[in-house]
């Protein structure tokens, strides 16, 4: 079954009988069973969310080493789905991610608002040495 295709909004309801949970157990077992730099880099995928790392790159964003690595290994398990260039969860397994480890897409997004603060503060910076060059 691949997860991109799994709805993935009726599986992630309480309640639901034993028989259709079995997708949601799957997808569990599996997220619990990945060392945890691919948990990190799933969490990572998740917050990033459809959004093409050559983008993250061209704009100056240090992607961590592991990152990438971890994604090669994602991908062909269909834990994470390329679509054109970017990268995307499905929502099975970020509500997965979330009960395995609850904090990881919070941690991700963290690290990833500090990292682009940090570009952003460059960037005001150059851009305040070129005005006072024009002076």
């Amino acid at each position: 079954m691949h997860t991109a295709y799994v709805p993935a909004v009726l599986l992630v309801r309480p309640g639901l009988p034993w028989d259709v949970l079995s997708a949601r157990k799957l997808v569990s077992t599996a997220v619990v069973r990945l060392p945890p730099v691919q948990r990190k880099a799933l969490a990572w995928a998740a917050v990033l969310g459809r959004v093409a790392p050559a983008d993250l790159l061209s704009a100056g964003m240090a992607l961590r080493s592991w990152f990438p690595l971890a994604l090669s290994d994602l991908v062909p398990r269909c834990l994470v789905v390329r679509v054109t260039g970017e990268v995307e969860v499905p929502q099975l397994l970020i509500h997965a991610l979330d009960n395995v480890e609850p904090t990881a897409r919070r941690t991700a997004l963290h690290e990833t608002l500090i990292e682009l603060a940090g570009l952003a503060a460059g960037a005001e910076r150059a851009r305040g040495r070129r005005r006072w060059r024009g002076c």
